[in-house]
């Protein structure tokens, strides 16, 4: 037979934002599509949950907005899913948010973690930012048909203890 042909592992390049000789702020890692792709063993909890109720899709199909807490966690909006998916590295966990409460995120869009660990999101047809404690569960809105007309961009200033939310 033919001898088999793999692939060399591709580098991952060393881009840097800004360049030198300034102080680099940003340093690309790698990239990821899936979970699976960030996560490493699996709870015993998720493989009885995935035996007994299925897998959940786990994959990104509209990555937009994306944040993490300065340790272990990404958080990441995914518009073609219309949710929120919570990655936690070093606990291998994975979560997929689409409900605020009782209501279905109908466009959600930017995310935002503060200093305690809460993760703000925007949903701007619902018009409201929903907080949800560090675990994903649902804590409360800001906002609603009065305050906003379409919250989209969301950022945290840990040294102000502020939140900016963008109203396009």
């Amino acid at each position: 037979g033919s001898p088999t042909m793999v692939a060399p592992e591709k580098a991952i390049p060393d881009l840097v934002w800004p360049k030198p000789p300034d102080h680099p702020r940003i340093r690309y890692l790698g990239s990821f599509s899936r979970a699976e792709d960030l996560l490493t063993a699996k709870s015993w909890w998720s493989k009885a949950w995935e035996l007994v109720f299925g897998k959940e899709p786990s994959y990104l199909e509209r990555p937009y907005g994306v944040v993490t807490d300065g340790k272990d966690g990404i958080y990441v909006v995914d518009t073609g899913w219309l949710a929120l998916h919570l990655i936690n590295r070093a606990e291998g966990k994975y979560q997929r948010i689409i409900y605020a409460g009782s209501d279905k995120l109908a466009w959600p869009i930017g995310v935002a973690v503060d200093a305690q660990g809460r993760i703000y999101l925007t949903d701007a047809d619902l018009k409201r930012v929903f907080v949800y404690s560090p675990n994903g569960k649902m804590q409360g809105t800001i906002g609603g048909e009065n305050l906003f007309q379409r919250p989209t961009g969301i950022a945290y200033s840990p040294r102000a203890d502020l939140l900016y939310v963008a109203d396009t």
